[in-house]
């Protein structure tokens, strides 16, 4: 069986209603945390308790950042290893806005606009300027114009692959997590990435890779997308479940496995094997799917046009132990 698995592998290499009877479900091959993506679990999480996320001395997150195009700039597509924390913190709680606030500290060429024109607060990010060889470029919430009609664009975050919610005291609802009230921890991953909030056909997709196990020396995932928009004239969240993405046979995606890439083909329902990964702790992340990505024009004061592409498919950054 495993020469044929072998050679097969040869020829293959929100509305969010915030239902709380949507269960996070684990898939039966694959046990993961709560606040994990799981086969046809859904794609948010709620956070608990304050004390769950009080850290101690120094530890680390990673800021993963996805831009669109602008004007023929970029995009920004990079990791950041974040360094939160001082030696003699305890019992301190840390938010996605002071990961930010420590990015720019440690990252200088990134700088991160969370003074909204729209709303006088720091709850949301309104843009990233990224400055290389003395030049800047900044990558911000745009109204973009696609077939005649306005579409308000701009920049989301998901912790770990998931939209965080909190529930408010007093109430019974969640809701959304802003970034003063989204709280990391150790190794948790913060995806930024920017997206059309109004329409489903143009929503950024977000692909992960959801760790299965080992088989003899490979280690086994299957390809786990969702994606996220408000749909025009709501003011609701509509977030699909993590789902199999369907790519079709021999389909070749480039993943990054710490930081290596690979080129692999995946079977008609997503998965795919990386050979020989050592055991240990790893990080993985999607760089790129077969996909067409649709661009936009806007008009800014001055009567200038600008041109900008949407990453209608971001891979999210995260780690895994086998």
């Amino acid at each position: 069986m495993k020469t044929a698995k072998k050679t097969t592998k040869k020829i293959i290499t929100l509305v969010l209603a915030l239902a709380l009877i949507f269960a996070l479900c684990a898939p039966a091959f694959a046990k993961v945390p709560a606040n994990q993506p799981s086969y046809n679990g859904v794609p948010y999480y709620i956070q608990g308790a304050d004390s769950d996320y009080e850290m101690d001395g120094i530890f680390h997150v990673y800021l993963n950042i996805y831009s669109g195009i602008y004007d023929g700039n970029g995009p920004i597509d990079t990791v950041l290893d974040v360094t939160m924390g001082s030696a003699n913190a305890v019992d301190q709680k840390y938010t996605v806005s002071q990961v930010l606030t420590a990015a720019h500290s440690q990252y200088p060429a990134y700088s991160f606009d969370v003074q909204s024109p729209y709303l006088n607060h720091e709850s949301w990010m309104q843009g990233i300027t990224y400055t290389n060889q003395g030049v800047s470029y900044t990558y911000e919430a745009l109204p973009l114009h696609y077939s005649n009609i306005l579409f308000p664009c701009g920049w989301m975050f998901r912790i770990n692959g998931m939209i965080p919610f909190y529930i408010p005291s007093g109430e019974n609802d969640p809701i959304g997590c802003l970034i003063t009230d989204a709280y990391v921890t150790a190794d948790d991953a913060i995806d930024l990435y920017y997206d059309n909030i109004y329409t489903q056909q143009l929503a950024t997709k977000v692909y992960t890779c959801l760790y299965l196990g080992m088989d003899d020396e490979d280690a086994t995932f299957c390809l786990l997308g969702s994606e996220c928009y408000v749909p025009y004239g709501s003011s609701n969240w509509t977030v699909s479940n993590w789902a199999k993405v369907v790519t079709g046979n021999n389909t070749t995606i480039a993943i990054k496995v710490d930081g290596q890439l690979y080129n692999v083909s995946t079977s008609a329902q997503g998965i795919f094997y990386i050979p020989e990964l050592s055991s240990g702790q790893h990080s993985i992340q999607v760089v790129s799917i077969p996909y067409a990505l649709p661009g936009f024009t806007y008009t800014d004061g001055n009567n200038v046009t600008h041109n900008y592409q949407v990453p209608a498919i971001v891979g999210m950054y995260s780690r895994f132990s086998n």
